[in-house]
């Protein structure tokens, strides 16, 4: 590998061409690796894993050679791979900051600017005089995160850093790295979509050790998602199927066919179980078991239930969650008066279910949430209403679906349109020739 250090800002930058890299085991990781990192540009990096995304930010640190292929650093390169790898865990919190200075060559004039300020970024307060074996996780982090951006570096590599910590501390790394990224080359690895689609200017795709896209941030999380649902069919040894395909069955209702239901995972299931979900199936737009969805895609659910009893009361609905498990948005066939065809004449939704073995499905429109991973659960329930019911089975956080926003710029969790909107001029208020208002 080539290293090109340079002090001159207006030359900072990666330069990256043709690298790869093979183990002795012949395992290839990298392989015609090409791309180029401008001054002041932010680049994410993103892919599954076992892509190659870490290896490449190694080999650009320099913690690793590669095999073949060159990398040009025009500028001095700070690396948040392993957080406070570097540090000594006898010493102190100050003390660390000063070898991590010497070890990066920051002048003696320049030493004690770059202590404090890393030490104020930190909040730590009086820990900076402990040993750092002392600290406690987010302490140690957040030492560690600050002595990388406080050093002003041309180039900055952080690898999956930005998980750690709390929201807060979270939310000042990255007002920081905006705060650089006008002089600085960032290069970010993340699983955190929405907030590299927010920050990056451009993201690279990387699948099975090459780059597959090069370009804007959200085409990126498309591509992405696209290779999910890929390797999910072939995992599950599932072709591309969708509900005009005669195979398929049932293209009215655009939910599962019968002969693609699962066993439904016990561990999963609440609630009295006289009514229990024995197997289930969902599609995305007729995709049977996809990985990843976006924004106006329909979802297809169905499920084989056994039933211990009559009931003229089921309710069935959904509940989806984000990897917090914060509930986001859900409905039932009752508050969302969902009929099915035979219904129509009736007064009311039929809610009947006999004992034995039903086969229940139902669809919706995906909404335009942010980026993320989101976690759908199947349920249901017998009473008069959804306020009422009695859980019956509900297959928590059964389905994992990866949300792209599809280009769409969401400022919350999601968005919600706008009905109407107009623009009326108002005309100018009269008032006595003088100009003094009327009393």
């Amino acid at each position: 590998m080539r290293s090109e250090r340079n002090d001159t800002t207006e030359e900072a930058g990666i330069i990256v061409r043709g690298l790869g890299k093979r183990y002795r085991n012949g395992r290839q990781v990298l392989a015609d690796v090409h791309f180029t990192v401008r001054k002041g540009e932010t680049v994410g990096i993103i892919g599954r894993n076992g892509a190659g995304k870490s290896t490449l930010l190694k080999i650009l640190a320099g913690a690793l050679e590669p095999t073949e292929g060159s990398v040009r650093m025009r500028g001095t390169c700070r690396a948040v791979l392993e957080l406070g790898a570097a540090f000594h865990p006898d010493c102190t919190g100050r003390e660390n900051l000063r070898l991590q200075a010497d070890l990066w060559g920051i002048s003696v004039g320049l030493r004690q600017q770059f202590m404090e300020e890393a030490l104020r970024f930190a909040g730590i307060g009086q820990a900076a005089e402990a040993p750092v074996r002392t600290y406690s996780t987010g302490m140690f982090v957040r030492l560690a995160f600050a002595a990388a951006v406080c050093s002003t570096p041309e180039i900055l590599l952080v690898d999956e850093a930005l998980s750690v910590g709390d929201a807060a501390f979270q939310k000042k790394c990255y007002a920081r790295m905006r705060e650089i990224s006008e002089h600085t080359s960032l290069v970010l690895v993340s699983h955190d979509l929405h907030a590299l689609t927010r920050f990056c200017s451009r993201i690279l795709v990387m699948d099975s050790g090459r780059i597959v896209f090069d370009g804007p941030a959200r085409e990126a999380v498309d591509v992405y998602y696209r290779i999910l649902q890929a390797a999910e069919r072939a995992e599950n040894g599932l072709r591309e199927v969708r509900t005009d395909d005669p195979v398929y069955g049932d293209r009215k209702s655009g939910v599962p066919e019968e002969s693609f239901l699962r066993l439904a995972d016990p561990s999963c299931m609440s609630g009295e179980g006289r009514i229990r979900v024995r197997r289930f199936a969902y599609t995305v737009d007729g995709v049977p078991f996809a990985g990843s969805i976006r924004e106006g895609q329909e979802v297809g659910v169905a499920l084989e239930v056994l039933s211990e009893t009559d009931t003229d009361l089921l309710i069935v609905g959904y509940q989806v969650r984000d990897r917090c498990g914060t509930e986001i948005f859900g409905e039932t066939q009752v508050t969302s008066r969902a009929e099915s065809p035979e219904d129509t004449k009736q007064r009311a939704p039929r809610r009947r279910i006999r004992r034995g073995t039903s086969l229940i499905r139902f669809r919706f429109r995906w909404p335009g949430v942010r980026e993320g991973m989101y976690f759908l659960t199947p349920g249901i329930g017998i009473g008069e209403d959804v306020l009422r019911q009695r859980e019956q089975c509900w297959l928590n956080d059964a389905i994992r679906l990866d949300s792209s926003a599809g280009g769409r710029l969401i400022y919350g969790m999601f968005n919600v349109p706008m009905e109407a909107f107009r623009i009326a001029e108002v005309p100018a208020r009269k008032g006595p020739a003088d100009g003094k208002e009327q009393g």
